[in-house]
């Protein structure tokens, strides 16, 4: 029975943002990416367009890119908004010691909060807090993402 690697899908969750996507095969149980623009692409692409003129690399990108939107074989790993690292960041409030919770929630709440966030990190040498914290948020979400698409899944 095949099984994909949780801390896989915890790398490519920690890599995904505005342009760049997740799917795992469901018969293969590779992750693959791919990016926003490609899909634009791919809508704007003949079926029987030969990808003249595209490098090789590209046009491996552009099949993988009409496989997951047109096929059936790719599941989305969650998107950024599914992740929500802001509310991660707003979470982990509970766990700074309470002489600096104001100034957290404060940094969050203004304009550069992610910026500022990390600032603060920086400042009161609280990254590897930080980090594990986030990991283990990341772990959470992969392992619910595989239980609601009832994938098996690994932790090695």
């Amino acid at each position: 029975m095949k099984k994909v690697n949780l801390k896989d899908i915890i790398s490519s969750l920690e890599q995904t943002d505005d342009q760049t996507s997740f799917y795992l095969n469901k018969n293969t149980y590779k992750i693959e990416m791919t990016f926003e623009d490609y899909f634009t692409l791919v809508d704007n692409l003949s079926e029987d367009d030969k990808l003249e003129g595209h490098p090789d690399w590209e046009k491996s990108l552009i099949n993988l890119t009409r496989d997951i939107l047109y096929g059936n074989d790719y599941i989305s790993l969650p998107d950024k908004y599914e992740i929500n690292e802001y509310d991660m960041m707003k979470k982990f409030l509970k766990h700074l010691p309470e002489f600096l919770f104001d100034s957290f929630y404060d940094a969050l709440h203004k304009k550069s909060a992610f910026r500022n966030f990390h600032n603060l990190l920086n400042k009161h040498h609280l990254n590897d807090k930080w980090l594990k914290y986030r990991y283990e948020k990341y772990k959470d979400i992969a392992i619910y993402w595989c239980l609601s698409n009832k994938i098996k899944y690994i932790y090695k």
